[in-house]
């Protein structure tokens, strides 16, 4: 059985609100067969509160771009319409903001994964692969 992992891929830092989050994907190898390939888009609210920041982080969209094992070196788009009502540009604000992050999450085959129903995904669980990159949305006219 062969070993390892790779995926690659690039996918926009910064968006303009009016326009889709693209990029694309790559599996070059995986030695577990793959369950689906999802995007997460989360939406981090933070406020300085005395001496400590609180931190609330929300999932407010998945976009499921493969399901089932993917051909090895096919590139897959991504392409993820942000939703209107859960996005806004993001801000910086003295002690609040408003910031977004996007998730890859890969799950893969497992008798784990069927032990344990859905639960949150930003979870480490030994079934995914997970990838979080920050986001920055922005209002173009």
């Amino acid at each position: 059985m062969k070993s390892g992992f790779r995926v690659t891929g690039k996918i926009a830092s910064q968006c303009s609100l009016s326009n889709p989050l693209s990029g694309e994907l790559r599996v070059e190898k995986s030695a577990i067969p793959i369950k689906s390939i999802d995007i997460h888009l989360l939406r981090v609210e933070s406020i300085l509160v005395g001496e400590r920041i609180a931190t609330e982080t929300s999932l407010i969209q998945t976009t499921q771009i493969a399901d089932g094992d993917v051909c090895r070196d096919w590139t897959l788009p991504i392409y993820v319409i942000f939703p209107r009502l859960m996005t806004c540009p993001t801000v910086l604000a003295g002690p609040f903001s408003i910031e977004f992050k996007v998730s890859i999450v890969i799950t893969f085959q497992s008798e784990l994964s069927k032990l344990h129903p859905k639960s949150d995904p930003r979870t480490p669980r030994l079934w995914l692969a997970m990838e979080t990159l920050p986001l920055e949305l922005v209002r173009t006219r």
